[in-house]
């Protein structure tokens, strides 16, 4: 069997015309020994300033973030010229340097149209995550007599994204055991907003109470409101 390589794929496809680069995909010369994977969830402070202790009002999950260490690029083994695969041969990196910036551009480098890097999809075996790429870094530990890099080793991360259905999910927005932190929007008033977290809108004054609210309906576009826990 085939030894299958990491790939980075980039999007949109038009990559290759737009930066001059016969392809919108590469592969890794050697496999990581590994990938790390984190995953987080974001809060926000919501303690009065005399109060003891932190109160947390929990936001949104956030982002997860793909890491990739120790991709070795190594020009002293017989894999180099590194090819690439598409129908036809092609010696198209030479050297240690031609793959590290041909693999910056892809992954990282803003598009002359979008002003903005691609999206990547990162791929091995039946592993695959899509997001753009947040940090390249490059460490170069061999060197020629003439001072030419023979070796790098790259750590990558690729900041994935949440599909919205997913993140309601995961932020249960009508639960109300969870304490929720909402954006008011233009004609947002504390009993029709108690209606959407709690299933009831008998629950205003609580809020007005908690959020230090002079009246139920002092509630302005862009304001953050804070959705405790309520017994019922």
């Amino acid at each position: 069997m085939a030894l299958v390589k990491l790939m980075f794929s980039a999007y949109p496809s038009q990559f290759a015309a737009k930066m001059g680069i016969p392809f919108s995909f590469m592969f890794a010369q050697v496999n990581p020994t590994g990938y790390e994977m984190a995953y987080t969830n974001k809060y926000q402070d919501i303690t009065p300033m005399s109060a003891p202790g932190s109160q947390k009002a929990f936001v949104k999950p956030d982002s997860q973030i793909l890491s990739l260490k120790d991709v070795i690029i190594d020009q002293t083994v017989i894999m180099f010229p590194i090819l690439l695969a598409m129908g036809t041969e092609m010696s198209l990196f030479p050297t240690v340097n031609s793959y590290v910036n041909a693999l910056r551009t892809l992954l990282y480098e803003p598009l002359s149209d979008t002003h903005a890097p691609s999206i990547i999809t990162v791929s091995w075996g039946t592993f695959s995550f899509t997001g753009v790429c947040t940090k390249f870094g490059v460490n170069y530990t061999l060197f020629s007599s003439l001072g030419f890099p023979l070796r790098a080793k790259l750590s990558i991360d690729i900041c994935g994204t949440t599909s919205p259905s997913f993140a309601m999910s995961m932020m249960g927005f009508n639960s109300p055991d969870l304490t929720h932190l909402r954006t008011a929007n233009a004609g947002d008033n504390l009993p029709l907003m108690s209606n959407k977290i709690y299933g009831d809108s008998k629950y205003y004054l609580e809020l007005a109470k908690v959020n230090n609210m002079n009246s139920v309906f002092d509630v302005l576009p862009g304001d953050k409101v804070v959705f405790p826990p309520l017994k019922k």
